[in-house]
């Protein structure tokens, strides 16, 4: 990401050629055989680079998290365990293009598909810590629309997405089996500086 930025800024001469954006992430997450969907909250965040005038190269960097002390105890978890406030995140690094549509006013709608890789780790706290992940494929397709608010920033309204999380071979987390295709929804919203 600092070397995409190190880069994006050589060649932000062109007006509006780059933009950066952060904020808030909300995702809906399946846990296929291993419990009922769960709701993450975190952060997204995105750097794009206009490469016509409607496309542009876009990465994505997002986490989200949950704590799962309550899941473990519907679940029929011992004691032992939800007193360890088990809790999960999720990260994802993704690429790809956007499609940005002709502006209507001050609102421009997009579409984008991403590639990349997800991270879904299970963290508790106890002597030592305990920690145990799994990497897996992530495509990530979706539309979004932005408000512009002036000629430095804009205000993203909503990014709304499919994501799909595939793992291959091993598809285990502390031998529990996980389905090998995950189904997730992602919503965002936050602020874009335009350089």
């Amino acid at each position: 990401m600092f070397v995409c930025l190190a880069v994006l800024s050589g060649i932000a001469q062109e007006k509006s050629k780059v933009q950066v954006y952060g904020g808030y992430q909300y995702t809906n997450a399946d846990f296929a055989n291993l419990a009922d969907r769960q709701s993450f909250n975190g952060w997204d965040s995105d750097v794009a680079v206009k490469v016509t005038k409607h496309f542009s190269a876009v990465g994505d960097v997002s986490g989200t998290y949950k704590s799962l002390k309550d899941l473990s105890k519907s679940l029929g978890a011992p004691t032992e365990l939800t007193s360890l406030n088990p809790r999960a995140s999720m990260y994802s690094f993704l690429a790809g293009p956007r499609y940005t549509v002709a502006p209507m006013g001050r609102f421009t709608p997009f579409a984008q598909v991403l590639l990349g890789v997800d991270h879904l780790a299970v963290t508790a706290d106890n002597v030592g810590g305990l920690s145990i992940g799994k990497s897996s494929f992530a495509l990530a397709a979706g539309v979004g629309a932005d408000y512009n608010v002036n000629k430095h920033f804009s205000y993203r309204l909503v990014k709304a997405d499919y994501m799909l999380q595939h793992f291959a071979g091993d598809s285990s987390l502390v031998d529990v089996h996980i389905d090998d295709n995950l189904n997730h929804f992602r919503i965002a919203t936050g602020v874009i500086y335009k350089f």
